[in-house]
């Protein structure tokens, strides 16, 4: 998830990484409306109606994401070249390799790349949609 803020001629990006309590997960198809994101309190709602509020936790360090297609293969393109370079890896980097943890490929290395950085989780909790909105503190 990306933010983006317009400084003059220079746009920068803020990457936040969206967690859901005791790993729920949604279909990755499922299309979702997500407002309030200048706010302690975002509201993510999901097609089916379900709605969620979150909260900001700052990480621990940085965290990096990384990216591949479905036959193990890097993702490259100009944003990722951009990403990298940003993030202080060379252009020609070692690959950086992940293990699968399926017995068929546990022994096949995976090749990603790194594609952000970023410094912030937003946590989202279902809420019953007739409820009222508990805020979060820090």
């Amino acid at each position: 998830m990306a933010s983006a803020v317009e400084e003059g001629d220079k746009e920068e990006k803020e990457y936040v990484l969206l967690e859901f309590e005791d790993g729920w997960l949604p279909n990755s198809n499922t299309r979702f409306s997500l407002s309030g994101l200048g706010t302690m309190n975002p509201i993510l709602v999901l097609e089916d109606g379900t709605k969620m509020v979150g909260h900001y936790e700052d990480t621990v360090g940085t965290c990096i994401l990384f990216a591949e297609d479905e036959e193990g293969r890097v993702k490259i393109d100009h944003e990722t070249r951009v990403r990298r370079k940003e993030l202080g890896v060379d252009s020609n980097p070692n690959p950086l390799f992940v293990r699968s943890f399926s017995k068929e490929e546990q022994s096949k290395p995976r090749e990603v790349e790194p594609v952000c950085a970023l410094h912030k989780r937003l946590m989202f909790r279902v809420v019953e949609s007739d409820a009222p909105v508990r805020k979060f503190t820090s």
